[in-house]
Formats: structure tokens, sequence, C-alpha cells
């Protein structure tokens, strides 16, 4: 029974126990069964059937509540989100010199933004003067699917005063092949050289 079990829904499994259920009230109400080598009346039959209706009854139920908590919970959520964010910057900019206070309140000092240095922003620079070549003049969507990329080196000095970019020899063109010279005919449709 565990094996066909498993591809019944519980739902069909409480059905499937209940009408057994009605089956057995209906045409065996005083007979005695022998379940597993032990004698069973009717009435234990029943109330073993009876008992794992209602644990499954019971589960359906509360699946449902919890369903309804989590679907209730997350709407909440998202309702309140914007006031509770709200709270914590009020808070973290009340208190933003005091690490020890913005602890009881589960907040954290917010970290200073580090600085790009002048090697990341000629490299970005580079990158998109790079990809504004590559893009061209096209339709939106043809633009986001193309990225440029920088070939060869960058140079970046110590001081970070100016960059050298030593860019790869372009690739010479591969020429066309040339077309077979024609064939010289004389009028027949066989050809002479």
């Amino acid at each position: 029974m565990a094996a066909t079990r498993s591809t019944r829904s519980k739902s069909q499994s409480i059905i499937s126990d209940q009408q057994l259920l009605a089956g057995l009230q209906k045409h065996l109400p005083n007979t005695t069964f022998i379940i597993q080598a032990v004698p069973e009346t009717t009435a234990q039959v029943e109330s073993v059937i009876q008992a794992r209706v209602d644990k499954a009854l019971a589960v359906i139920t509360v699946r449902t509540a919890l369903h309804a908590a989590v679907l209730a919970s997350q709407q909440e959520d998202e309702a309140s989100n914007a006031f509770v964010l709200d709270v914590r910057l009020t808070v973290r900019s009340m208190d933003s010199t005091s690490p020890l206070i913005l602890g009881d309140f589960g907040l954290t000092e917010k970290k200073a933004r580090t600085p790009r240095t002048p090697a990341q922003k000629i490299i970005s620079a580079a990158k998109a003067k790079a990809t504004r070549e590559a893009r061209g003049t096209m339709s939106a969507k043809k633009k986001a699917t193309i990225v440029g990329t920088v070939t060869g080196s960058i140079l970046v000095p110590v001081d970070g005063s100016g960059t050298s970019i030593v860019s790869s020899p372009p690739a010479a063109p591969v020429p066309a092949p040339q077309p077979a010279a024609p064939a010289i005919t004389n009028g027949s449709s066989t050809p002479h050289s």
C-alpha cells in the first residue's frame, strides 16, 4: 500500500479512506476481520481508519492556515518595508557617530565608500570609450548586447597623471579570393584553351 500511496494526493487518499469507512459501515457492520494475523472487529478497523482520516484532515487544515499566515506575513513585509527602512535610516542618521548606540538598534555604521584609484578611473574610461566605438549607431536592443574590449595594454604612470594606450597593430585584412579566369570558347559548348 505504501507504494501506491505516494502516487496519490493527500485528498485522494482521504476520499478513498472515507469511502472504505462508508462501505464498512454499510455492508460489514458486525464482521470480524483477520488483519495481520489478529482478529479485529468492524469497530476496531473503523477506529484505525477514522484516526487516519482525522489526522490527514488536520494536516490539510494546518497547512491551509500556514499558507494563509505566510501570505499575510509577505503582504505585511511588502507594505511596511519602506517605512521600516526609513526608521532605520533615521536612527542611523541620529546616532551615526556612536556605534554602541547603533548596536543597541541592531544597526552598524555605514561604511565609507572606498574612492577609486586613478588607475581604476583610467581603465574605466578606456573601457567606456571602447564600448562606444564598438557599438556605433544601432538600435537600443542591439547596443545592449555589445560591449567593448580594450585591445593592447594600458600603461598607468605611478602618479596617475596620464595614460598611454599601447594598442596591438590591427590585423591585416584578408584579401578576397580572385575569381578564376573565364574559359575561352569558340562558340561551341566545348571550351578551348
